[in-house]
């Protein structure tokens, strides 16, 4: 891929054998609570996905509706997360690379970088949506795309992050 990856995000709902067989062993997967006997997802991938048979698409009403149950009210973005909340969000989005996670993408910077990054990225217990560190690297591994601004992508980052516990 180029510089500027290019992210597909769908938003698919089906019956919970229906879904929960697409689903399985996929990465980056939202995956909601049975509503109505359904089970709702997004899925963002790197490469254009099909329309799995069985499964049908979520009008933009639903999913918004969705994405507020699952991630809090619209634009609720976290102020903070913990390290392994931010590293685990990170695994789960693809990096630039087939293969690689944005995790992947980002401990390798951090550890050619070396100095107060490498520090900040070994041992800080909690990263601050506003810190200087994250805009940074959102300005490199987050840029604009042509869906999304580098804070709007952030901005989700954190509310998958806030999702995560141990």
């Amino acid at each position: 891929m180029s510089e500027s990856a290019a992210f597909y995000d769908y938003a698919w709902y089906g019956s919970p054998d229906d879904v929960t067989a697409y689903v399985a062993g996929r990465p980056n997967v939202v995956l909601s609570e049975p509503l109505d006997g359904l089970l709702y997802f997004t899925i963002r991938s790197t490469v254009p996905l099909e329309l799995p048979a069985g499964l049908l698409p979520i009008g933009p009403n639903l999913s918004a509706r969705l994405l507020g149950l699952w991630q809090g009210a619209a634009g609720d973005v976290p102020s903070m997360v913990t390290r392994f909340q931010a590293r685990e969000a990170l695994r789960q989005m693809p990096g630039a690379t087939e293969g690689r996670s944005l995790f992947d993408e980002v401990d390798d910077y951090a550890r050619t970088t070396g100095g107060t990054v490498l520090a900040a990225w070994n041992e800080a217990l909690h990263f601050y949506r506003d810190s200087p560190l994250i805009l940074a690297l959102a300005a490199i591994f987050l840029p604009d795309s042509g869906a999304e601004t580098s804070a709007q992508r952030v901005d989700a980052l954190f509310r998958l992050a806030a999702t995560i516990s141990a």
